[in-house]
C-alpha cells in the first residue's frame, strides 16, 4: 500500500479475501505482536456474515486512533492459510466510493443469502482488471443486505466482465 494522509474520523481497516481460518487472534497477533503496533491499538474486530449467518470472507479492524490505522494501512495484509489478505483503510474506501462511480463497477443486487466472497471472486475474478468486491451491509455491519459492488480498474474491464 502507498502511504497516504488519512483524514477520517473512523479508523477502520477493511479486510477482504479472508479464508475461514482468519480470527481475532490471528489479526491481533499480526498487528500487535508481529508489527508491534502496541497492546490496545485495536479497539474491535468485526466479521461480516451473509443472510444465513455464514462468514462471507470480509471484516474490519477498528483501531483506537488514526495514527495506528495509518501504520496498519502501510503494511501488507497478513497471510492466512496461504492467502494474502487484502486491506483498505476507511480513507481508501472514501476515495474508492468518490472515484469509482458508474462505469468501473458492477452493482449486484438480490444475491442469495448464502453468497460469500469466494462465490463472487470465482466468477468476476476471471475478468482482467478485477479489483475487489465491496459488500453493502446493514447499519451495524453484521449482515449483508443482498447487494455488492464489484470494482474493476477501468471501464473496459467492467464491460468485459459483463460478458462472462
Amino acid at each position: 500500500h502507498k502511504k497516504m494522509k488519512i483524514e477520517h474520523r473512523n479508523p477502520k481497516l477493511f479486510l477482504y479475501n479472508c479464508p475461514n481460518g482468519i480470527s481475532d487472534d490471528v489479526v491481533k497477533a499480526y498487528y500487535v505482536k508481529q508489527h508491534q503496533l502496541g497492546e490496545g491499538c485495536i479497539k474491535s474486530i468485526k466479521w461480516m456474515k451473509n443472510g444465513e449467518g455464514k462468514f462471507i470472507g470480509s471484516g474490519f479492524v477498528v483501531f483506537t486512533d488514526i495514527a495506528q490505522l495509518e501504520k496498519a494501512a502501510a503494511l501488507p495484509g497478513p497471510k492466512v492459510e496461504g492467502a494474502t489478505i487484502e486491506t483498505y483503510s476507511s480513507a481508501d474506501m472514501d476515495s474508492v466510493v468518490n472515484d469509482v462511480q458508474g462505469a468501473r463497477q458492477i452493482y449486484l443486487w438480490d444475491l442469495h443469502p448464502s453468497t460469500v466472497e469466494t462465490d463472487l471472486r470465482r466468477h468476476y475474478g476471471q475478468a482482467k482488471g478485477f479489483k475487489r468486491i465491496k459488500w453493502l451491509m446493514n447499519k451495524t455491519f453484521d449482515v449483508f443486505n443482498g447487494k455488492a459492488v464489484v470494482m474493476f480498474n477501468d471501464e473496459k474491464a467492467a464491460a468485459s466482465a459483463l460478458e462472462l
